[in-house]
């Protein structure tokens, strides 16, 4: 059984508002269909005895919005500039004092600019009771009139008591001509269209059996070192010469390190008829066996026929 708390909390200089909830759950799951959407995990020593973090999204709304279920389509991370007006963090931690003792945490959550200027900062002050096992909280940025954002790419920080990072996400506000986060479509004389992308984990045969719903409870950008095995790459694009001809695509799935290397590269090509609106191709990287992941962020590039960058997003190993 979950129990949801809901607090709402001043509004400051007439444009931020901070609200934050807590998800108390003895579940260990609380997965969640996010595309192009980036994750980084932050284990400090000064840290491990109070909270772990788990995960971060996002999503759009209003100053009464409510905190959607983890597999609702209100979960993004790219936003259409001309229609936002808050958008939301959700926080997702595992308390390391359950059954033990109870604590008071204060989450300093700063948004950055693509140039690397902090463009706000909130702050979630919340009581952890030591019965709550996964606490989620979350707070937000904004205005009441849609619009005001500028487009680009914001990444949002999460500092513990102002000393200690213990994670970052991003999220792109996207103009009339971008798609998705971190990413370029292709252009108009090009046969396809990049729409969105995930991850999920399998075994090598895991591609023929690739999610078919965008709310699939196997698509993730976070994975554990221990159980992931081949972790695929989940395209979807707009076919623009539906209803005209079939036509070949290739794409290069490029996997990197943190630190900008080149992991590895995996090639998707298929024929996509006609009569297809939209194809939803997958390939992946990896290993027989789980456990040969190394730990860490890894960067995922799109590139059409070896040539042009049509889309990019992240996951985590840890």
């Amino acid at each position: 059984m979950r129990t949801l708390y809901i607090n709402n909390l001043k509004m400051k200089k007439g444009m931020v508002i901070y609200r934050h909830t807590i998800l108390k759950a003895r579940a260990a799951s609380f997965c969640f269909a996010v595309i192009c959407f980036s994750l980084i995990f932050y284990p400090p020593d000064s840290v491990a005895d109070t909270v772990e973090f788990e995960e971060i999204f996002f999503f759009e709304g209003n100053r009464d919005t409510q905190l959607p279920h983890s597999n609702s389509q209100q979960i993004k991370s790219s936003f259409n500039r001309d229609s936002v007006r808050y958008i939301f963090t959700v926080v997702r931690l595992t308390n390391k004092r359950w059954q033990e003792s109870a604590q008071d945490l204060v989450i300093n959550v700063r948004y950055f600019r693509s140039n690397g200027n902090l463009f706000g900062e909130t702050s979630i002050n919340q009581h952890i009771p030591s019965d709550w096992e996964y606490p989620t909280l979350w707070t937000g940025w904004g205005w009441d009139i849609p619009g005001k954002w500028e487009a680009g790419i914001y990444k949002v920080e999460l500092w513990l008591d102002d000393k200690n990072k213990i994670g970052e996400g991003s999220f792109h506000l996207k103009s009339s001509s971008n798609t998705a986060s971190g990413s370029r479509i292709a252009p108009s004389s090009s046969g396809v269209q990049f729409d969105q992308m995930g991850f999920f984990e399998g075994s090598a045969e895991a591609t023929e059996k690739a999610p078919d719903d965008w709310n699939d409870e196997r698509l993730r950008n976070t994975f554990r070192k221990s159980e992931a095995r081949y972790i695929f790459t989940l395209v979807s694009l707009k076919n623009r010469l539906w209803q005209k001809q079939e036509q070949d695509v290739s794409i290069n799935v490029r996997y990197y390190h943190a630190d900008g290397r080149l992991y590895d590269v995996a090639v998707i090509n298929h024929t996509i008829p006609a009569d297809w609106e939209h194809a939803e191709l997958s390939n992946g990287s990896g290993w027989p066996q789980a456990g040969n992941w190394k730990v860490g962020r890894y960067r995922v590039e799109l590139w059409l026929n070896d040539k042009q960058k049509i889309g990019e997003s992240y996951f985590t190993v840890h």
